[in-house]
């Protein structure tokens, strides 16, 4: 009887500590399995994440591929860095009014889509942040950020800047000593003073394409060029001035002043 015990208890506890193996083992798996129903949950969000970005992606591509062929073949609507649209805006909340009429100038040079000029929200977000740091009325100027043929979007890139007064009317912008002499080295000497005027405005926020005539007309550098021919001695101060204010928002008219 003893030993029947004995055994019967060696018995027991061989069964007791299988059963707390194979409950061990059981929790152990369970935790697997919950760990692997996690997973599988993530594996598909990631996956369901990836084919829309592979959609998009696709989307994107044939777009750019067709936007391309039409570049090719077709007329641009605005080419790369071309200005598709200007103007005085108040504060932010004025932003979605001059995004709306950008859309419509782009459409009148053949951008189409909804909406026809486009401006993504990074892009847009810094702008806003550039109007609240300006606390003022600003002048927008927004270029076309990539080719765009004729019939689709044009993707833009803004930038903002005080519409402040940069020089008055009749105010120096731009002087330089002309040696005088040779016909096309004075040309050339002016040419270069009328450049470096027009880059030192469009540096200040001044578009381009608001400078009349590029610089100078060409009556008024023919005017020039024939007064600096009858001038005697070896050089003379010649000064680029505006006819009025010159704000980044206003058109400029540039002459030439001889002292």
């Amino acid at each position: 009887l003893a030993r029947e015990r004995d055994t019967l208890a060696a018995e027991r506890a061989r069964l007791v500590g299988e059963r707390d193996a194979a409950a061990s083992e059981l929790a152990s798996l369970r935790t697997q399995q919950a760990e692997l129903r996690t997973a599988n949950a993530t594996l598909g969000r990631d996956l369901a994440s990836a084919r829309d970005s592979l959609d998009r992606l696709q989307d994107e591509f044939s777009s750019t591929r067709d936007e391309l062929s039409a570049s090719r073949s077709a007329d641009l609507a605005y080419p790369k860095n071309d200005l598709v649209y200007a103007g005085v805006v108040p504060g932010v909340r004025n932003l979605d009014a001059f995004l709306q009429s950008a859309a419509v100038a782009a459409a009148g040079r053949g951008a189409r889509g909804t909406p026809p000029a486009r401006l993504n929200a990074a892009a847009r977000e810094r702008l806003e942040i550039s109007l609240r740091g300006l606390n003022a009325s600003a002048f927008v100027q927004c270029r076309a950020a990539n080719n765009t043929a004729v019939g689709f979007p044009v993707d833009l890139t803004c930038a903002a800047r005080p519409n402040s007064v940069l020089y008055r009317g009749g105010q120096t912008i731009r002087r330089a000593t002309v040696t005088l002499g040779d016909s096309r080295t004075v040309q050339n000497q002016i040419q270069d003073l009328v450049q470096d005027t027009v880059i030192h405005l469009t540096t200040r926020g001044v578009p381009a394409e608001y400078i009349t005539d590029g610089g100078l007309g060409v009556n008024e550098f023919v005017d020039l060029l024939t007064r600096l021919s009858s001038r005697s001695g070896s050089s003379a101060a010649v000064a680029i001035a505006a006819r009025e204010d010159v704000r980044p928002g206003g058109r400029v008219d540039l002459y030439p002043v001889l002292p």
